[in-house]
């Protein structure tokens, strides 16, 4: 089976810390469970496929028709549900992290008396925008 895929994509699809700066389109093989990628950049990269699923999705006909219509060229429905879920697990971790810090913190200032003025820190926040938005421009 060969397939034109995103090297971003199948890379998170098969968790490997590496990333592609190439911004290339790669080729991937599978081969006795091994998912191999020869990328543009002359670069093999392998890992385990998946092996586990998930249930089947019952959803209304307009929900799957707009999921179709938002699908890029070269990505199947899969695929994407996929990066979805990734996404959403992704999110609700980091609000997961962002509220034990925020408790913590909490803590530590009720432990301590050790408190910060808001005013300071919206300024310190709205001075890091504006750096970052001067890095973008």
């Amino acid at each position: 089976m060969s397939q034109v895929c995103d090297c971003r994509n199948w890379l998170r699809t098969c968790k490997i810390a590496f990333i592609c700066d190439m911004r290339s389109v790669c080729r991937f093989l599978v081969r006795n469970s091994i998912l191999y990628c020869i990328c543009n950049a002359n670069m093999i990269i392998a890992g385990r496929m998946k092996s586990a699923s998930l249930p089947s999705l019952r959803v209304e006909p307009e929900l799957r028709q707009a999921a179709e219509q938002a699908l890029q060229q070269g990505e199947t429905l899969s695929s994407f549900i996929e990066a979805s879920l990734r996404a959403n697990i992704e999110r609700r971790l980091s609000q997961k992290e962002f509220i034990a810090r925020g408790l913590a913190s909490r803590e530590r200032a009720r432990r301590t008396g050790e408190y910060e003025d808001a005013q300071v820190v919206v300024d310190q926040l709205q001075k890091m925008l504006l750096e970052e938005k001067k890095k973008r421009q």
